[in-house]
């Protein structure tokens, strides 16, 4: 079986248990994302200094090769994540979470359509080990496990900037404390739907379904969406052990994350804290987050790295040049992932 058969008839079959109006709507902005995207990343860095950078980034040298195993070891994490969160293991292994991890990331980053098609080729991915249904809450599960865990270490981000530098700047106080705000409700949100069974998609279906210009297709997916939302709530109930597992390795993820950070900054020869790398990684995290409609972060990294280093105290040339540092880490564990995804093509051809 040929991959680009095998991918496009999966991601069919899931599409079209999906918005295929919603899907269609949000590709046509994709393009207008991409050069959006361009226009920032090359405005920043002829601001910057194209030679700045290049003498900046070339200080790395081989050291590269530790930043891309530190960005690597965070995808055997979130894979490890994924082996867990599937109730059947004996159909699925952890080469086929590295794998449907890696292959989700690559399509999600060269298709310019980000979580979209990332996550529905991971859906799809798991689809060839596990029943659909399962497939959809495994991935709802992992990517609620993730957010809770980002909206947590942004808050104690927060915290450790506010009693590392103070933040007299008024203006920036009220935007951390906005965001401290923002992700202690996103996590009193989680702890509703673990501990109340509260569900979200049920709860606003119930209170809109009235209106006159209501989806249709939504409407032909209350049960679905019900069904759904009571595997993932059951999830929770039945593993309660594992579900926190899963958070503690999310968490140290995020720890990695941090200490690619620090690497980097350390092979730019810039002088740094634990602290303070731990600070710009959560403040990246914010920045990412609210601009994520723009694909694969494309000079929102960058234009943000600038932003925060500025703030710092730091020079704008460094946060663009660990942005970009760390992009092409990204970039080669994007090419292990289509790899992956062609290897996976012929092992099912071959069996």
């Amino acid at each position: 079986m040929d991959t680009s058969n095998f991918t496009s008839i999966q991601l069919g079959e899931i599409e079209q248990s999906s918005s295929k109006i919603t899907c269609i709507k949000f590709s046509k902005l994709q393009p207008f994302g991409v050069i959006l995207g361009l226009t920032l990343l090359s405005f920043i860095s002829y601001q910057v200094g194209f030679k700045t950078l290049v003498n900046t980034i070339s200080q790395v040298g081989f050291g590269f090769l530790i930043i891309a195993l530190l960005n690597g070891s965070r995808h055997f994490l979130r894979a490890l994540c994924l082996y867990l969160t599937v109730s059947e293991p004996k159909s699925f292994r952890y080469t086929d979470a590295i794998v449907t991890r890696l292959g989700g990331e690559a399509v999600g980053m060269l298709t310019f359509t980000g979580a979209m098609a990332s996550e529905t080729t991971k859906t799809a991915l798991l689809k060839t080990k596990i029943p659909l249904n399962k497939s959809l809450a495994t991935i709802v599960v992992d990517n609620l496990v993730y957010s809770a865990s980002v909206a947590f270490f942004i808050l104690s981000g927060v915290l450790v900037m506010f009693s590392t530098f103070g933040c007299g700047n008024v203006s920036l106080k009220i935007a951390l404390i906005t965001v401290a705000v923002l992700m202690f409700l996103g996590i009193l949100f989680f702890g509703l739907m673990a501990f109340y069974r509260f569900r979200p998609m049920t709860f606003l279906y119930e209170r809109l379904s009235y209106l006159k210009h209501f989806p249709n297709f939504i409407s032909r997916r209350k049960e679905h969406i019900f069904n759904l939302e009571t595997e993932v709530l059951n999830y929770y109930l039945n593993h309660r052990i594992k579900f926190i597992s899963l958070f503690a390795i999310n968490l140290l993820a995020h720890a990695l994350s941090v200490a690619e950070v620090f690497t980097t900054l350390y092979l730019l020869r810039v002088t740094s804290f634990f602290s303070t790398s731990y600070i710009i990684e959560s403040l990246t995290k914010t920045i990412n987050f609210t601009f994520s409609f723009v694909p694969g972060n494309l000079g929102v990294n960058e234009g943000g790295a600038a932003v925060i280093f500025l703030t710092l105290g730091y020079a704008s040339a460094t946060g663009v040049a660990l942005a970009l540092v760390r992009r092409g880490a990204t970039l080669v564990w994007t090419a292990v992932g289509v790899i992956a995804l062609f290897w996976r093509g012929v092992w099912r051809d071959a069996n």
